[in-house]
């Protein structure tokens, strides 16, 4: 009896030791491939994207409505034991784009934070929960500007919006519109930016804003979107990112006959789940398609 104990005991600790060598594996496999994906998450009624850059670092922008969806959508494509995110940006202030910050700061590592500075009476809650969890864990909050390039390893950021003078601008007004590129391949985030902001941005790029994939704004929403934009845009990939019935209508059907007439494919999370984009080939690729 005391040999059959010794014996399973032995092929337990065998096992154990097994899972933990392929956990160990597989999470260091994940973080020093030199793969680049990106993730356009599946957060419900909100905005998340996940950029995984060739030197294996993780750039989030937006953390979606709540608490739980963005940890659920992250534990999806993320192999266990990843528990740390090298920078996260918040494009605007709205609770669909901001409301999962407290959870991913108590539940991962996070490097540097990238938050709109806003006056006091702009402040909600969240942001206040949010500063106060980057104090007590001594996590750099960097206010983003437009002409700063952030470079994450063989991944730059561009922010082209917002400028210095946030005063008397409108929540979505402000928000952070940048452009990722990465192994020759562009994608346009736009937050909520409504379509004056689109248009100031025309005015300032013309062509050069063409990316092959776009982030649409404001989850399809007819607030943006302007015809002159999309048409500078032309982007090969339209992303909307909502809700399944979400009590806004998104995307408005104004918005998916302008993504038709430019020819543009899109791709919707309340459709297909997470979408995921392949950058190590030259032609950009879209899994699972």
């Amino acid at each position: 009896m005391k040999f059959w104990k010794q014996k399973y005991y032995s092929l337990f600790v065998f096992l154990v030791l097994i899972v933990i060598n392929i956990f160990i594996y597989f999470s260091f496999a994940f973080s020093s491939e030199k793969i680049g994906r990106a993730y356009f998450l599946d957060v419900g009624q909100g905005d998340a994207t996940l950029f995984k850059t060739p030197s294996g670092l993780l750039f989030l922008i937006d953390t979606g409505p709540d608490r739980t969806a963005v940890i659920k959508a992250l534990s999806q494509v993320l192999p266990i034991g990843i528990r740390k995110i090298d920078a996260v940006l918040i494009t605007h202030f709205d609770s669909d784009h901001i409301g999962g910050l407290p959870a991913l700061l108590n539940n991962f590592e996070v490097g540097y934070i990238f938050l709109v500075s806003s006056s006091a009476d702009k402040e909600t809650a969240i942001t206040r929960e949010v500063r106060k969890i980057a104090q007590d864990k001594n996590i750099q909050v960097i206010s983003p500007r437009a002409g700063q390039l952030l470079d994450f390893g063989g991944a730059t950021f561009q922010i082209l919006s917002p400028g210095n003078d946030l005063k008397n601008i409108k929540d979505n007004e402000s928000s952070v519109v940048g452009r990722l590129v990465e192994n020759g391949k562009s994608f346009l985030l736009t937050g909520d930016a409504p379509q004056d902001i689109e248009q100031y941005l025309v005015k300032m790029y013309g062509s050069n804003l063409k990316t092959d994939v776009l982030k649409v704004g404001h989850h399809g929403s007819k607030t943006s979107s302007a015809v002159d934009f999309l048409a500078n845009v032309k982007p090969d990939y339209s992303i909307v990112s909502a809700g399944l019935n979400n009590r806004y209508g998104h995307p408005h059907q104004e918005v998916l006959d302008l993504l038709g007439k430019i020819g543009t494919k899109l791709e919707e999370t309340f459709k297909q789940g997470t979408i995921i984009f392949d950058l190590n080939t030259d032609d950009l690729v879209l899994e699972g398609k």
